[in-house]
C-alpha cells in the first residue's frame, strides 16, 4: 500500500468514526412526552415512565380488560396509586390516550367515545398529602 492509498484509508477511517464519537460525547437530555404522543394497552407503547424509573402512567391489565392509572413501579409487583375514571368498567385493548396539543389526555374507547383524563388547564380546588 502506497502512502497515498493508507492516507485516504486513515482519513475515510477517523471521517466515519467521528460522527459516532461527537454524538457519544452529547449528554443525553430526558425523555420528554411530546404533544401528540399516544398510548395503546395493546402496544408496546402502553405507559409513559417518570424521569426516575419510579412511576409510570398509562395502561395496566385488571380482569379482562385495561385500566388508566398511576402505578408505583416494583421489581416483582407494581402497586398501582391511581385509577381514571374507576368507577367505570375496563376498556378494552383497542382504548387509547392521546396527548393532546393543548395539554389534555383524551381516553378513546372502543366506540369512539372519548374522556376527559387529565386538563393540564385545569385550576384545582383541592389536593392531597401523600405520605410514606
Amino acid at each position: 500500500m502506497d502512502a497515498y492509498t493508507a492516507t485516504i484509508t486513515i482519513l475515510l477511517f477517523v471521517s466515519l468514526s467521528l460522527p459516532n464519537t461527537v454524538a457519544q460525547a452529547q449528554p443525553q437530555l430526558p425523555d420528554q412526552i411530546a404533544p401528540g404522543s399516544s398510548l395503546s394497552p395493546s402496544s408496546r407503547d402502553y405507559m409513559w415512565l417518570s424521569p426516575s424509573g419510579r412511576f409510570a402512567f398509562g395502561f395496566f391489565q385488571q380482569g379482562n380488560g385495561f385500566r388508566v392509572g398511576i402505578w408505583l413501579v416494583g421489581e416483582t409487583d407494581n402497586v398501582v396509586v391511581w385509577i381514571a375514571n374507576r368507577d367505570d368498567p375496563p376498556v378494552t385493548s383497542t382504548a387509547k390516550l392521546q396527548f393532546t396539543m393543548n395539554g389534555t389526555i383524551i381516553l378513546t374507547e372502543q366506540q369512539g367515545q372519548e374522556k376527559l383524563i387529565v386538563n393540564a388547564n385545569a385550576r384545582a380546588s383541592s389536593a392531597s398529602k401523600a405520605q410514606w
